[in-house]
This record gives C-alpha cells, sequence and structure tokens, in this order.
C-alpha cells in the first residue's frame, strides 16, 4: 500500500510540471490575443442593434444595414453625451460613467434582441452576399487602406487625444486634469471644450478592450489604428446610400457601386497631397472629430436633406436633428456644427428654389 502510493504521488508530481507548461502556454495565447481588433466589429455590432431599435420606434420600415448603423452610430453618441455632462457637473468618477453606459449598451442590446428579432432575421435572409470582379478588387483596395492606417505615421500635430485618454483613465475624473501636464486645471476648461467627449468616449473603448495585462493595448494604437478603420466603415457605408441613389438597388448595378467605391479608394489613397483635404484628414488624421464629420455626418447629412424634400421621409428629421447634436460631440462647434448648418441651409436654399420653379411651370 505504502510502495504504491508512493509511485502514486511520483506520478502526481511528474505531472505537475506539465499542468505546469499547459497553464504558461494557455497564458501566453490567451495573452497574443489582440482584443483591440475587434473594435470596428463591436462599434458597428452595436450601432446595428442600437439603430434597429430606434427604426422600430419611429416605424422607420426602410430595411437597411448602413442606415441602422449610422442612426446607432448617432444615438452611441448622444448617449454617452448624455451620461458626461451631468458627470462633470456633479464631477462624478469616469469609472461610473463607463459602468452606467455599459449597462445601458447591455440594455439596449437586450430589447433590440426582443423587438427587432423578426426585422433583423428578415434582413439577413434577404440579403445576398455575391462577390463579382469588381467588387473584389475593391476588397483589395480596401484593405490597402487599412494596411496604411496600419503602417503609416498619423498626424498628431496639435493633437492631445491620447494623452486626454490616459490622463482620464489614470486620474479616473473628467475634464479634471491637464492631458499635457497632468496636474489639476486652474481655471478649467469652457463649457464648449467639455461639450466635445470624444476622446472620453476612446477612454471607455481603452477600458472596455485593453483589459490590463491579459489584453494589453496602448492607447495609440485603439486610436491610431483602429478608429481609423471604424471611420473609413461609416463613410463607405453613408457613400453606399449615396449610390443606391444615383445608381439604383438592383443586382445590375452593383458591379456599377463596386467601381464607385474602388473610385473613391484612389482618391483617398492618391488624395492626401494636401492637408487641407478631406482625403489626408481620412487617412492621417482618421481618430478626430472633423474627420468624421466631414467625411460620415457632411454626406449623411444632404443624404437626410435629400430624403426629407425628396422622398418626404420624415422620420430622417429625427435622425437630422441627432445629427447635428452629434457635431457638438465630435468636436469644436465652429469645425462641425457650423458646417452643418451651412450644410442643411444650402440644401434647404436648392429643394425651395426647385420648389418654386415647379411651381411658376404649373403656373404657366
Amino acid at each position: 500500500m505504502i510502495q504504491n502510493g508512493g509511485d502514486m504521488s511520483k506520478g502526481r508530481a511528474g505531472a505537475c510540471p506539465f499542468f505546469v507548461v499547459y497553464a504558461i502556454m494557455y497564458a501566453k495565447v490567451v495573452r497574443g490575443l489582440k482584443m483591440y481588433w475587434l473594435l470596428p466589429v463591436f462599434l458597428l455590432f452595436a450601432a446595428y442593434m442600437m439603430g434597429s431599435l430606434i427604426k422600430k420606434l419611429l416605424h422607420d420600415s426602410e430595411q437597411r444595414f448602413s442606415e441602422a448603423v449610422l442612426v446607432g452610430t448617432l444615438l452611441m453618441f448622444l448617449l454617452w453625451e448624455f451620461l458626461v455632462l451631468p458627470a462633470i457637473k456633479i464631477v462624478a468618477s469616469f469609472s461610473v460613467v463607463s459602468r452606467i453606459y455599459s449597462g445601458l449598451l447591455l440594455a439596449i442590446f437586450i430589447l433590440s434582441f426582443v423587438f427587432c428579432n423578426k426585422e433583423i432575421r428578415k434582413q439577413w435572409k434577404t440579403a445576398s452576399f455575391r462577390v463579382s470582379g469588381p467588387a473584389l478588387a475593391w476588397g483589395v483596395l480596401f484593405l490597402i487602406q487599412i494596411g496604411c492606417f496600419l503602417m503609416l505615421a498619423p498626424d498628431v500635430s496639435g493633437d492631445f487625444t491620447v494623452e486626454t485618454v490616459n490622463t482620464t483613465i489614470q486620474s479616473d475624473l473628467i475634464y479634471e486634469n491637464h492631458p499635457g501636464m497632468g496636474d489639476t486645471f486652474v481655471y478649467g476648461i469652457t463649457f464648449r471644450g467639455k461639450l466635445v467627449s470624444l476622446p472620453l468616449f476612446y477612454a471607455y473603448l481603452k477600458e472596455l478592450f485593453c483589459v490590463g495585462e491579459l489584453f494589453p493595448c496602448h492607447a495609440s494604437v485603439l486610436v491610431y489604428r483602429m478608429i481609423p478603420i471604424w471611420g473609413l466603415l461609416l463613410s463607405y457605408m453613408v457613400y453606399g446610400l449615396w449610390a443606391d441613389v444615383f445608381l439604383g438597388k438592383t443586382d445590375m448595378s452593383r458591379n456599377k457601386r463596386a467601381l464607385f467605391f474602388i473610385g473613391l479608394g484612389f482618391i483617398n489613397i492618391f488624395g492626401v497631397y494636401s492637408e487641407d483635404s478631406i482625403f489626408y484628414y481620412q487617412m492621417y488624421r482618421g481618430f478626430r472629430g472633423e474627420t468624421l464629420v466631414f467625411a460620415v455626418l457632411i454626406p449623411y447629412t444632404i443624404y437626410l436633406c435629400w430624403q426629407i424634400y425628396s422622398n418626404k421621409k420624415y422620420a430622417s428629421v429625427i435622425y437630422l436633428l441627432m445629427a447635428g447634436i452629434t457635431t457638438l460631440v465630435l468636436t469644436d462647434y465652429q469645425k462641425g456644427f457650423m458646417p452643418f448648418v451651412m450644410v442643411f441651409f444650402i440644401c434647404s436654399l436648392i429643394a425651395a428654389g426647385y420648389r418654386v420653379r415647379r411651381w411658376l411651370h404649373c403656373r404657366n
């Protein structure tokens, strides 16, 4: 008995190093996972679920993945702003705001899955994924653009986004410490500056996808690499809506739509000769709020105006108001809200002129 017991203890002792090796290998594999690669997918999925719920509540029968994502993205920013502004006023901690926001997102996901399940399943069943030659070429060009984000150095001149993200996470305070120095603000920042909560949203994403030593990730990788990919996807979704307007939604127009996307891709890559062009911002400053405004919100605003004035789709009025408020969340009102107002005013003048012309034509 003693001899058998001794043999068993030796067997267990001999097996212990193997368990240790397996544990170390497993830990290395888990730590080797790059969770931040899932960031664009998570943002698109979250926006799609939120947008589907909003469209359901507004009785919007338009079933498009891209439009649901764009509406959900607006709601995502507005919900974050709705939590951040009171937190700044009462000097609440950033971690509390993050937990509340995560709970709200989870609740919206559950509600969307419960109430929009039929619409979502119907949309994915009717969707077709035929890959043609032009579509494959656009896919390769899109990967080249992603490669530019990963390999080229971003333009960070005069930008403190990453510093704001790190300072917010380390201090657990919202706009109380200087992002460059780290010490407390003497006079604070203006209310107009506190409206811009996009860097705080990036800080929330870093806390969500970079979990300590298990999934390490620097804020610069998240902001300078992953966020531009997400912005590029959103811009293609907006221009996809415009492609449906000009080229139609039939199967015959798919190749034309792919060629249109190829043209946009070449313009993005080779249109960076000027630092003031939107294409330069798209490729080198894709993480900045004004880039999201001019690459996503302004074209989407023009599309919403077309939907309101031409198609009488009055649910787009709600989306238009959401887009206007979102410009205040992304960047300073001079770079975001004022261009939005100018575009809306010009679209309204064009629509009014067209109606007057039709009235005069009918009168004659």
